[in-house]
């Protein structure tokens, strides 16, 4: 008989998830509003994987994640995305840990090493208000004699967690042709009481 030649070629590989970005981190959020952050997961490996987000059943209720098992299997360079969606319902800060755990889809013995996935928010709300001297909460100007310039003081306070601006506006005409504020616009920051006038 006559020898046939076959070339056989071989590739060895461990099964290898990228993910993008390193980990799911929402911007402050206002309260009663919401964000979605995507997470990407890619095989780099030769092998079909089976991947796992470990403790995803352990985030709060204000996170919904869209594979909510956290698991999933990848043919050789596919990739999937999953979705979290941060719900913003008190002030609060938010950490949490995940790992990603993968292994070969076949034997599930070869495995890559576990990759931590974080997961922050941070929910606030805007909290300015006035403070005044009287415990009636207004500012009373008593008799004024017409021509006379009368002063009184109150308070601007930011009881929030950053930084805000304000403007104080005069609804109507009659209130801005007879009354001025100042500073009638300007910064507070966390925490700062503003003298008005």
């Amino acid at each position: 008989p006559k020898p046939v030649l076959l070339n056989v070629h071989c590739y060895g590989s461990q099964p290898e998830a990228k993910i993008e970005p390193e980990g799911v981190i929402f911007e402050r959020l206002l309260i009663n509003q919401e964000a979605t952050k995507e997470l990407k997961i890619t095989n780099n490996s030769r092998i079909p994987i089976s991947w796992k987000l470990q403790n995803i059943n352990k985030l709060p209720k204000e996170f919904v994640v869209s594979n909510k098992e956290g698991t999933g299997v990848l043919k050789v360079f596919e990739s999937t995305t999953v979705n979290f969606t941060f719900k913003s319902k008190e002030q609060k800060e938010y950490a949490y840990d995940l790992a990603l755990l993968v292994t070969d889809d076949e034997t599930k013995e070869l495995k890559q090493e576990a990759r931590t996935v974080k997961v922050y928010a941070r929910s606030f709300f805007i909290s300015v208000a006035p403070r005044f001297d009287s415990d009636k909460q207004e500012l009373n100007f008593g008799a004024v004699r017409v021509g006379e310039v009368v002063e009184r003081n109150f308070f601007l306070k930011n009881s929030g967690l950053y930084e805000v601006k304000y403007k104080v506006l005069l609804k109507t005409k009659d209130y801005r042709e007879r009354f001025t504020v100042h500073p009638a616009e300007g910064t507070l920051n966390a925490a700062e009481e503003k003298a008005m006038k």
